[in-house]
């Protein structure tokens, strides 16, 4: 998985206090320059004294080789320590990480620990997972009410796939009342948001 760095620094730096802030401005604007080593140094430092921002804007940056030798598992151990402090990003990435096994070993309890905490956050890329998790009953005793619950709040935030599984979910009556009408919907929005999926089953609906 690749991550634009100098957006998700972007992103940070309006949340930060103002020394914080000043610091990662200096990383962000090195990043955006291409100078990933001093990016490196910098955001090093700044994690190494507990900044949460620079912990995952770290594990990003070993994940990707920029400004350090490609290194998975020191970005885990740094998406690790950011997502202690709550940083929902790294959340999301451990979640991912621990259900596809990537850079470490598979263990679905663990992805949907990290899923949840991220879901809870607002991230709708990890709502849907949850959902998922859910669905399929992996880390998690199987519920189609608490999937479709997710999987509802990851397509409110126009989240394609999960609009398209809500779609599927209504048209098969799992977790919901069967609603044609309403599966219809939603795999139309999935659709407009280029889900070709979801374009498959409106477009039978549709006939």
């Amino acid at each position: 998985m690749r991550f634009g760095l100098y957006i998700v620094l972007g992103i940070f730096v309006s949340a930060l206090s103002l020394p914080a802030s000043a610091n990662l401005n200096e990383v962000a604007k090195a990043l955006k320059s291409g100078d990933y080593q001093t990016a490196f140094k910098a955001a090093t430092i700044l994690a190494e004294q507990g900044n949460a921002r620079a912990q995952h804007v770290l594990g990003l940056m070993y994940s990707n080789g920029e400004g350090v030798e490609k290194d998975d598992l020191k970005a885990i151990q740094w998406y690790h320590k950011a997502a202690e402090q709550g940083i929902v990003e790294a959340q999301f990435i451990l979640g991912s990480s621990y259900y596809k096994g990537i850079n470490v070993k598979q263990d679905f309890f663990k992805a949907f620990e990290w899923h949840l905490k991220a879901a809870e956050q607002g991230n709708a890329h990890a709502q849907f997972n949850l959902g998922m998790s859910y669905y399929n009953g992996d880390g998690v005793r199987q519920d189609y009410f608490k999937a479709f619950e997710w999987v509802s709040k990851a397509a409110a935030q126009e989240n394609s796939r999960a609009q398209m599984h809500l779609g599927f979910m209504l048209l098969k009556g799992q977790g919901s009342k069967a609603d044609k009408t309403k599966a219809k919907e939603w795999f139309g929005k999935a659709c407009d948001n280029r889900n070709q999926m979801g374009c498959n089953f409106f477009s039978e609906l549709s006939n």
